[in-house]
């Protein structure tokens, strides 16, 4: 089947190794209406995901109108009624809301990461036959390289350009580093704004290196910590970071809030106060054998219960369901 997603930034390392045609439009294009419907029909794509709500929003009428055969599904990465909730303005939050129910009453399926969205999607009203789980999911052995030397490193991967990522770096950086041993420095991987790297620029425990568009370079440097951490208290969805953090064979300190969608995984450390945090850091910082383990612990974790063989079946479930709801033979 061929399949035509928004929202995603265009990875040209990554598309390399896929064996699928890529469209990358730009900006002038992506919202015209029959610009889209052309790639639709000229490649007869047979399922529409979007992942961003207002994109599906704006697409979604026309579509039903001109191609009604085709279904639209919408990939919740994260609730954006959910991400309002650090916000002040509670009329945009509840724009947000509205959006959110309004695409899940004229989408034909909805899929969504954690059982904490699901929940949240519920309650503003979608149907509950509408609804599909299907897990962020994950290769570990794209993460696993040969042995390489560790730093002293504490590693957060995360787009700094997301308010909840730069209030969680913000918070570890002011409220937990300093409290941690002096031999470590906090490493954080991810394209971030200029403003954020003057912020800190005289403290030298705290390095910065962008976004790294090479895979290799990528998992190298990610390799190179000895541990990670997830200080996030707000924000929605299933948080890659810690995929990777797992597949990479790190021990992972996490708040309640970053854990969403791994309340099972027991081998990862949670912590909500800085000096809890910074404890339990000093103690895997101490205990390495135990570190070690954790971290073999989680890799295997991921291994078994989020490989992409086994998540992808939500996705591919809400498919089905949608097809046969337009009446179309499930393949």
């Amino acid at each position: 089947s061929r399949f035509l997603v928004s929202g995603a930034r265009p990875s040209f390392e990554l598309f390399k190794s896929i064996p699928a045609k890529i469209h990358i439009v730009s900006k002038r294009l992506f919202y015209n209406k029959n610009y889209l419907l052309s790639i639709i029909t000229e490649n007869k794509i047979e399922v529409v995901i979007f992942e961003v709500t207002q994109t599906a929003i704006f697409f979604s009428h026309f579509l039903k109108e001109k191609v009604p055969e085709i279904p639209l599904i919408l990939e919740c990465h994260d609730i954006e009624a959910s991400l309002m909730e650090y916000r002040k303005s509670s009329e945009e939050r509840s724009l947000q809301m509205f959006l959110q129910y309004h695409a899940g009453m004229i989408l034909d399926g909805i899929v969504c990461m954690t059982q904490n969205d699901h929940e949240t999607l519920l309650s503003l009203g979608i149907p509950p036959d509408k609804l599909f789980l299907s897990q962020n999911g994950i290769f570990p052995e794209k993460y696993i390289i040969k042995k390489t030397e560790k730093y002293n490193e504490i590693l957060f991967i995360g787009n700094m350009f997301y308010k909840p990522n730069q209030e969680a770096v913000s918070f570890f950086i002011k409220e937990v580093l300093p409290k941690v041993s002096k031999d470590f420095k906090f490493k954080i991987i991810g394209m971030h704004p200029d403003l954020l790297i003057k912020k800190y620029k005289n403290n030298n425990r705290v390095h910065f290196t962008g976004a790294i568009t090479n895979w290799e370079d990528y998992i190298l440097e990610i390799n190179k910590s000895c541990i990670a951490v997830c200080p996030v208290f707000s924000g929605s969805g299933m948080k890659t970071k810690i995929l990777e953090y797992c597949a990479s064979k790190l021990p992972i300190i996490s708040t309640n809030h970053g854990l969403s969608g791994f309340e099972d995984c027991k081998s990862i450390i949670i912590a909500n106060k800085p000096s809890e945090m910074a404890r339990k850091i000093n103690f895997l910082i101490k205990n390495k054998k135990i570190s070690t383990q954790l971290g073999t612990q989680n890799c295997k974790y991921v291994g078994t219960t989020l490989s992409w063989y086994m998540t992808v079946v939500g996705l591919v479930s809400c498919i089905a369901m949608a097809r046969k709801n337009l009446r179309i033979p499930v393949k």
